[in-house]
C-alpha cells in the first residue's frame, strides 16, 4: 500500500501547500491597496485573461506567481465545491468498486493487487465519465478486451469506437497511462474525446496497475519481469504489446482500426515510452506525448507533440525565471532532424493535468480542453492530413473542436441544478475554452513552438508561441 500512502501524503502537502498559497494572495490583495494599481496583478485572481510579463523579483512577478498556483488548483477546488460532482462521485464508487471485485474473484489466476483494485473509489476518476455515462448517451461504443504482454501478465482493456451510424475503419490511437498507480480510466477524456471525433482507440491498465495482471506468467526471486510496476519495462513494452494487440485478428474491433493510420499517446512515464516506441515502430505514423515528450535513440520518423506542465503534484514558488527550454528537449531534438514536431506548455499546469485523482492532487481548470485540442488537431493533421487541423494547431484562438466533447466535472450552477431538481447531478457545468486566446493559456515560464510542414509543403517555424509568431 506504499502508492495509497504516497497519495495520502501528497494530500497533507497539497492542502498545506494550498494554504500558503492562498495567504500569499491575501497578501497580495492587502498590498493591491497600498501602491499604484498599474504596479500589480488585478485583485482578483484571473485565471483566464493575459497574465503580463513582469519584471522578475518585482511585486508583480511575485503577485502573478502566487496567482499561478492558485491557479493550478482550480480543478480541485471545482471538485470540493461542486455538489453535482460529488453526487456522481459517490454514485459511482460503489457501483465500479463491486463490479471490478466480481470481476477478479471470477478470474483468481490473475491478481491484481494495486491501488485502483484494492480501494473503493480507487478507479473512480471524472464520474461523468464513466461507460455507462457515456454509451448511454449515444456518444459511441465500448468493447472491453484482454490480452497478454511479453511476460505472460494478462493486460486488461477497453476499445472506444464512435456510433455505429459513422462508418468505419477509422484512425486508430493506443493511450498508454502514466505511473505510481495510474490507471486507464484517468485518461477517458481523451479516449471518448477521440471516439466521438471518428477514431477507435484503445487504452489498457499496464501490468501492475488498475485491473491488469500483477504478476508474469513465470516468476522467481531473482527473475519477476514488471514487478515491481513502477518500471520503464512496463510502459515501454506494454506500450509494444497493445499496439500489437490492436493490429492483431486478436483484436475484437480489428475490421474497423485503419492500420495505416496509427498514432499512440502516453501521460508521464507513458509519455516517455510513446517518445521512444513511436520513432522505433514504422506502424505509427504519430505521437503525442502528456508530460512529457523524451528524445529518442535510433531513426526519427515520427510527427510528435509533447505537452508539459509547470509543477508536479503540488504548486510551488517560482522565484527566479527558469530556464524557458527546460522541457524541450525533444522538440529540439525532431525540429533538427526535419521532423515535425510542437511543445506546448500549458499555463498554471500540474503533472495530473491529463488525469484524475479526484478530491486529492490539483489540476487546472482548463487544462484537460486544451491538451485536448491539441491532441485532437494533431492527430487529424498526422493521420487524417486534414488541411484545417493544421490551422488549428498554428492558430491565435481555441475554436469549439475540443469543446464537443467537454461533458467531464467542471463548475456548478445552481440554477441549472433548479431546472432539472430530480438529477442531483444536473448542476454541472463543464469547462469550455471556444473563443479564448491561444496565448493566455500558455505558460509564461516555458517555452510553446513549433515546426510543422504546413499543407502547401512550405515549413512554419515558431520558436515561442505565447509571444507571436
Amino acid at each position: 500500500m506504499q502508492e495509497f500512502a504516497l497519495f495520502a501524503a501528497n494530500l497533507a502537502l497539497m492542502r498545506r501547500r494550498l494554504g500558503l498559497v492562498l495567504a500569499a494572495v491575501v497578501t497580495a490583495a492587502v498590498v493591491t491597496s497600498m501602491v499604484p494599481a498599474r504596479a500589480v496583478s488585478p485583485i482578483p485572481i484571473d485565471c483566464v485573461g493575459p497574465a503580463g510579463d513582469p519584471a522578475p523579483g518585482s511585486l508583480a512577478w511575485k503577485q502573478r506567481d502566487a496567482a499561478n498556483q492558485y491557479c493550478a488548483t482550480e480543478r480541485l477546488q471545482d471538485e470540493h465545491a461542486n455538489p453535482a460532482f460529488g453526487a456522481a462521485f459517490w454514485t459511482e464508487s460503489p457501483s465500479i468498486y463491486s463490479q471490478q471485485t466480481l470481476a477478479m474473484i471470477m478470474n483468481p489466476t490473475h491478481p491484481h493487487a494495486s491501488l485502483g483494485q484494492l480501494v473503493p473509489g480507487g478507479t473512480t476518476t471524472d464520474p461523468f465519465r464513466t461507460i455507462d455515462r457515456w454509451v448511454g448517451a449515444g456518444r459511441g461504443r465500448v468493447t472491453p478486451v484482454s490480452f497478454p504482454a511479453s511476460d505472460g501478465a494478462q493486460l486488461n482493456g477497453l476499445v472506444f469506437e464512435p456510433p455505429a451510424s459513422v462508418s468505419g475503419p477509422y484512425p486508430g490511437v493506443v493511450i498508454t497511462t502514466g505511473s505510481i498507480q495510474g490507471y486507464q480510466q484517468m485518461y477517458f477524456w481523451a479516449a471518448e474525446g477521440l471516439a466521438e471525433a471518428g477514431y477507435v482507440v484503445l487504452t489498457y491498465d499496464v501490468q501492475g496497475q488498475g485491473n491488469s495482471d500483477t504478476l508474469p506468467t513465470e516468476c522467481s526471486v531473482s527473475d519477476c519481469p514488471g514487478v515491481p510496476a513502477q518500471q520503464a519495462y512496463n510502459f515501454v513494452q506494454g506500450a509494444t504489446d497493445a499496439l500489437d494487440f490492436f493490429l492483431s485478428d486478436a483484436d475484437p474491433v480489428r475490421a474497423d482500426v485503419d492500420e495505416n493510420h496509427v498514432g499512440i499517446a502516453g501521460h508521464s512515464l507513458g509519455a516517455s515510452a510513446v517518445s521512444q516506441d513511436g520513432q522505433s515502430d514504422p506502424r505509427v505514423k504519430a505521437i503525442v506525448a502528456w508530460d512529457n515528450l523524451a528524445p529518442a535513440t535510433g531513426p526519427l520518423h515520427a510527427p510528435a507533440l509533447g505537452i508539459n506542465s509547470e509543477y508536479f503534484f503540488n504548486p510551488t514558488p517560482t522565484d527566479a525565471p527558469p530556464d524557458p527550454h527546460a522541457h524541450d528537449q525533444a522538440f529540439t531534438q525532431l525540429h533538427a532532424a526535419g521532423v515535425d514536431s510542437m511543445q506546448i506548455a500549458l499555463r498554471a499546469s500540474m503533472h495530473l493535468e491529463y488525469s484524475y485523482v479526484p478530491y486529492i492532487l490539483p489540476a487546472s481548470r482548463l487544462g484537460e480542453r486544451v491538451a485536448f485540442y491539441y491532441t485532437l488537431a494533431w492527430f487529424d493533421y498526422y493521420l487524417r492530413g486534414e488541411p484545417d487541423a493544421y490551422q488549428r494547431l498554428v492558430a491565435s484562438s481555441f475554436d469549439g473542436s475540443a469543446d464537443a466533447s467537454a461533458i467531464g466535472g467542471g463548475t456548478y450552477d445552481s440554477a441549472k441544478a433548479l431546472s432539472n431538481p430530480s438529477d442531483p447531478t444536473a448542476g454541472n457545468v463543464p469547462s469550455v475554452i471556444n473563443g479564448l486566446p491561444v496565448a493566455d493559456r500558455l505558460s509564461f515560464y516555458y517555452a510553446s513552438s513549433y515546426a510543422l510542414t504546413a499543407p502547401d509543403g512550405g515549413s512554419s517555424v515558431c520558436i515561442d508561441i505565447r509571444k507571436g509568431c
